[in-house]
């Protein structure tokens, strides 16, 4: 930086830069858009320096019940029964699909 000697007599050049102190720029001092992800450098972001509940709590899907809604898990294939089964087999496909459906958590033990 060129500064003018007190006297008039010339000038100097001189290093004027300095390194704000922690906390003395404010978000009211800076240009709309002044800072983006461009100008952040990689890594530089990290979660222990936002503010609390910028970045939501991981989200864990919860178990259905008979009162709310929930995840279940995908049930094993059950074969179709044949159009001339007899009634054991009905039984036999139809305890099949159930034991599915209570393994998956679609419906109570």
């Amino acid at each position: 930086m060129v500064k003018v000697k007190a006297d008039g007599s010339g000038f100097d050049f001189v290093d004027d830069s300095t390194t704000p102190t922690a906390g003395a720029i404010t978000s009211a001092m800076l240009a709309p858009n002044a800072v983006n992800t461009a100008a952040i450098g990689d890594g530089q972001v990290t979660a222990a320096k936002l503010a609390k509940g910028v970045i939501p709590a991981a989200y864990t899907l919860p178990a259905a019940s008979v009162t709310a809604l929930g995840g279940v898990k995908k049930g094993v294939a059950v074969p179709n029964v044949a159009a001339d089964a007899d009634a054991a087999a009905l039984a036999s496909a139809f305890n099949s699909l159930l034991t599915q459906l209570r393994a998956a958590g679609v419906i109570a033990a």
